[in-house]
């Protein structure tokens, strides 16, 4: 292209001066300049054609002696800075390359940490629903098995406190004759206070007896009781143990499950992730480099053509 701008520069020039010789031979045949200057202007047509032919000669050894020029001067000089081209493009496109790199590195990495971030926040929603699950059901549990183990206690209570008021009217029966004599001497005989003082504490002794006994047994059932009560809460935490492993051993599988595919998912996010960025780099490379070979190749092909004149 630069070879035609300068060929179409001599061009002009050479045309322009042949213009001026045709301009001057048409002034003098036609009479358009004064005869009293003619004398100066008299020439006879050869001697025009070879002045002619001098300036066409003229204006081709200028165009030789530009071209050498050109080749001699130039052609050198570019081709030196086309090699410095060359470098430089190289250490431009390996510039460019990394920091396209690092743009998209870190896009991708952005990109990652967000959807971890993500599926941690899902996870650790999951953890907390199952971990309230988990309490909700041995809630239940203990407020079930609790009100098993209250009305087994209320059963309980009512089997052995009816057994005192049996053994009290078993005992009023063996002390009957002993009670019957002294209540009746008490009513028919005349006794005189002291001997009623003593048939009153014989009375009393009879009945703290009996008060003593029934108390004895209610203390033997009330131990009984707490043994048998103590047992059966005992039985009670046990089950209430037993459920809450059973339920803690489900929810950690469940949450172990749901890490083990939270993991997967990430690692084929990450994966994915990658792999797109791998590509996008790859993309980008060639872009890059097409554009500087671009750049590289017009600038070779423009030494080529000067190489040409």
């Amino acid at each position: 292209m630069l070879k035609e701008v300068f060929k179409s520069s001599i061009s002009l020039i050479f045309t322009a001066a042949v213009l001026i010789f045709v301009l001057l031979v048409i002034i003098i045949f036609f009479g358009l300049v004064p005869p009293s200057d003619q004398p100066e202007l008299q020439v006879s047509l050869p001697e025009l054609k070879a002045e002619f032919d001098e300036v066409e000669t003229s204006g081709q050894r200028i165009e030789d002696m530009i071209a050498a020029k050109f080749q001699r001067e130039f052609i050198p000089v570019h081709a030196a800075r086309e090699e410095e081209n060359i470098q430089t493009a190289e250490e431009k496109k390996q510039r460019l390359i990394e920091q396209e790199k690092n743009k998209i590195h870190q896009k991708y990495e952005q990109i990652i940490e967000d959807k971890e971030q993500e599926l941690a926040r899902e996870l650790k929603a999951f953890r907390e629903k199952k971990e309230q699950e988990r309490n909700q059901k041995i809630e239940q549990k203990r407020e079930e098995l609790l009100s098993v183990l209250e009305e087994e206690i209320s059963e309980l209570k009512n089997i052995n406190f009816p057994e005192l008021k049996e053994l009290e009217q078993e005992l009023l029966k063996d002390y009957y004759t002993e009670i019957f004599k002294i209540s009746l001497k008490l009513e028919v005989l005349d006794l005189t206070p002291q001997e009623r003082d003593v048939l009153r504490d014989e009375l009393a002794e009879i009945e703290q007896k009996i008060e003593d006994k029934v108390q004895e047994r209610e203390s033997e059932l009330k131990g009984d009781l707490e043994d048998e009560i103590a047992a059966m809460e005992a039985e009670y935490e046990r089950r209430i143990s037993e459920y809450e492993d059973q339920i803690l051993n489900q929810i950690s599988s469940e949450i172990a499950a749901k890490n083990e595919e939270i993991r997967l998912r990430q690692d084929n996010v990450r994966q994915d992730k990658t792999g797109l960025k791998e590509r996008e780099i790859a993309n980008k490379i060639k872009e890059i480099t097409k554009n500087i070979n671009t750049g590289l190749d017009i600038s070779h092909n423009l030494i080529e053509e000067m190489e040409q004149f």
